[in-house]
């Protein structure tokens, strides 16, 4: 299963990309099943842990890693 590591180093590896492209980005690339539904979930939780910072403008969403 793909885990929230993985998912914070593409961030990390992406600076300041928007949601869409990194949750496409990671359901594609992923060797495992995974909804994006649970990509996005992934990324809330990392939001709410403080590991990454979400910047949201007229609803285009944006994540870059704290580091």
């Amino acid at each position: 299963m793909i885990n929230e590591e993985i998912i914070y180093n593409y961030v990390c590896n992406h600076k300041n990309i928007k949601e869409n492209e990194i949750i496409d980005m990671i359901y594609y690339d992923s060797p495992v099943a995974i909804t994006k539904e649970q990509i996005k979930s992934i990324l809330n939780h990392l939001v709410n842990t403080n590991r990454l910072t979400l910047q949201e403008n007229h609803g285009n969403k944006k994540y870059s890693a704290n580091i």
